[in-house]
């Protein structure tokens, strides 16, 4: 009976592991969209309709 102690153990740490990840992924997707904005704040694109080439 005391060989399944293990087991409990490593479901927890198995179930942490996945948590931590989406958690990292999850981190990583929120930096990626804070990036493009401050990008594109940095570096606005120009309107093409006021520009003129005459």
């Amino acid at each position: 009976m005391g060989r399944n102690r293990g087991g409990d153990g490593n479901a927890l740490l198995a179930a942490s592991g996945y948590s931590f990840h989406r958690l990292i992924r999850g981190l990583t997707l929120l930096l990626r969209q804070i990036l493009i904005g401050l990008t594109a704040a940095l570096h606005p694109v120009p309107d093409l309709k006021q520009l003129s080439y005459a």
